[in-house]
């Protein structure tokens, strides 16, 4: 190790790592390249992160048995495949409605 290189304090990465900061804000506040945090800290940076979602994931299932609507809202659209099915495009049907009319006064004129 290069005696001038700054000794990296897993600690903070643990902690940065749970706020969602990425490995180019870990690295610059620690005075190290990101080649080298991710070569040091790869798997204590995946543990971080992992724990960091599923703590989110539990705050998020806390809310919803709590009874709130909007957090009930989202994870029925991530968990269960719930989301609003978009409407087509009013443009698009009235396209396919000229486009059926056109073919009806075609059909008119040659009966």
């Amino acid at each position: 190790m290069l005696q001038n290189s700054p000794e990296i304090d897993e600690l903070k990465v643990e902690q940065w790592a749970l706020l969602g900061g990425t490995n180019r804000e870990i690295a610059r506040r620690l005075g190290i390249s990101q080649r080298r945090l991710r070569r040091q800290c790869s798997e204590l940076l995946r543990r971080s992160r992992a724990g960091r979602c599923l703590r989110l994931r539990a705050l998020q299932w806390k809310e919803a048995e709590a009874g709130l609507s909007q957090m009930l809202l989202m994870l029925g659209k991530e968990e269960l495949g719930q989301g609003q099915k978009k409407a087509p495009r009013l443009g698009a049907r009235l396209h396919a409605m000229r486009l059926r009319m056109s073919r009806v006064r075609i059909a008119d004129h040659f009966s």
